[in-house]
């Protein structure tokens, strides 16, 4: 079985909107992962697998990355 890539989404209008999209999205989309100012970096075509807005899963996701809890609005995991 592979091995879920996370993503987390911060806070504000903007962002929640787009991932909340994301989270619908049933087919495979681009995903670039932001190293600097204008420069992304290309990591695959990914599916949705599952999206958390609250409860241990999300607490858990967003414990191990670093942020503080209030700075996530939505964790996603992503499969190949």
């Amino acid at each position: 079985m592979q091995k879920h890539q996370e993503f987390l989404c911060g806070v504000g209008p903007v962002r929640v909107k787009a991932v909340s999209l994301l989270a619908l999205t049933l087919g495979r989309v681009p995903v670039f992962i932001k190293t600097n100012v204008n420069q992304w970096d290309y990591k695959g075509l990914f599916r949705v697998a599952a999206s958390h807005r609250s409860g241990p899963r999300f607490d858990a996701m967003v414990a191990g990355s670093g942020r503080l809890l209030s700075s996530v609005s939505v964790a996603i995991e992503l499969t190949k």
